[in-house]
């Protein structure tokens, strides 16, 4: 069982959002691990990540970007899937029931 402190502090906003960033990292370094899960080997993944990245933001008055910061369009469409990425984002906060969180599907708007 996995155990995280999330200090009321940390400047991430509510705390699951400081624990993603916590879990993401240490599966970032569990994937340069060869030795904690020796059986994906099998199927050919080999051990590391080149680079994790981390979201920032400028939202109430708090802004974390900076011009020089690595930036990707993140509002694709994903022909697999069916949807852009502003779709499936929408799907996901509809699913934060507990923060009032909820909005319609919308076609090519983020």
């Amino acid at each position: 069982m996995l155990s995280l402190h999330v200090s009321p502090a940390m400047k991430s906003g509510h705390g699951h959002h400081a624990a993603s960033a916590i879990l993401a990292n240490m599966a970032f370094t569990a994937a340069a691990d060869s030795t904690r899960f020796p059986e994906q080997f099998q199927y050919g993944v080999k051990p590391g990540g080149k680079r994790i990245f981390w979201n920032t933001f400028n939202f109430g008055g708090n802004n974390t970007t900076s011009n020089d910061q690595f930036k990707m369009d993140a509002g694709g469409y994903n022909a697999l899937l069916g949807k852009n990425y502003g779709e499936i984002a929408s799907e996901s906060r509809s699913q934060h029931k507990s923060q009032g969180f909820g909005i319609a599907r919308q076609r090519d708007r983020l």
